[in-house]
């Protein structure tokens, strides 16, 4: 468990840092999570980066284990985890994933959930979502995007039918998920991600963007381990 919860907490970081800093490399054992406040839904802390801005997150557990025991496991780990964690092997599974922060390790029906941001007041304004396919043959990544234009169309007062969220490429490498008004790229910042029958999505509430979906901090947002 605590290696799980590490590595979603790494690279919900390294996401976040991505949209920056685009030629930065993912070295997991080097990046150390630091667990500070501890509360019944979640634990919280940061991710420590060697000449880096650290990296503000929040670890949820949605596990067969209790919320309580998911918490104590990381309170055992405190005050700081580092690289000492061998990492999880990338296997024929693993490499199969199309979203690199995503995970699976076997099939039921919890997950470990991560957010941050590289501004700690943003944490509580972050809205998110974890769903599952409704069928297995759903292509998660075109369900994900489905889901969270609802959710934008329906938090922002805009058309769905309007909406778009996609990703270029760029020197061979996708960037992150970008939402389209219009045809017209907004600044609104999101994040998806998928595992298994898992998706999830995360934007920032309006008090972050106002109605003229002006540029907002950088946030990113999540990882989901199925464990």
């Amino acid at each position: 468990m605590a290696l799980w919860s590490l590595w979603a907490c790494k690279e919900t970081a390294y996401k976040i840092i991505k949209k920056t800093s685009p030629d930065i490399a993912f070295v997991p054992r080097r990046w150390r999570v630091v667990f500070k406040v501890f509360q019944s839904e979640y634990a919280e802390g940061e991710v420590v980066i060697k000449e880096r801005d650290e990296v503000f997150i929040r670890l949820f557990c949605e596990t067969q284990i209790s919320k309580t025991k998911c918490i104590e496991i990381c309170k055992s780990n405190n005050p700081a985890i580092s690289g000492g964690y061998n990492t999880p092997p990338i296997g024929a599974e693993l490499g199969s994933m199309a979203c690199p922060g995503v995970h699976t390790r076997d099939s039921d029906s919890q997950y470990i959930h991560c957010i941050g941001s590289d501004d700690i007041a943003i944490l509580d304004d972050i809205i998110w979502r974890v769903d599952t396919l409704p069928e297995k043959e759903t292509d998660p990544s075109v369900f994900s995007r489905y889901c969270l234009a609802h959710n934008l169309a329906s938090h922002f007062s805009l058309d769905f039918h309007q909406i778009s969220i996609k990703r270029t490429e760029t020197n061979g490498e996708l960037e992150p998920p970008r939402v389209y008004v219009g045809g017209r790229k907004t600044d609104i910042d999101v994040s998806l991600s998928h595992d298994g029958r898992f998706i999830a999505y995360a934007f920032l509430n309006e008090t972050h963007c106002p109605a003229s979906l002006r540029s907002w901090n950088t946030t990113d947002i999540f990882d989901i381990l199925r464990l």
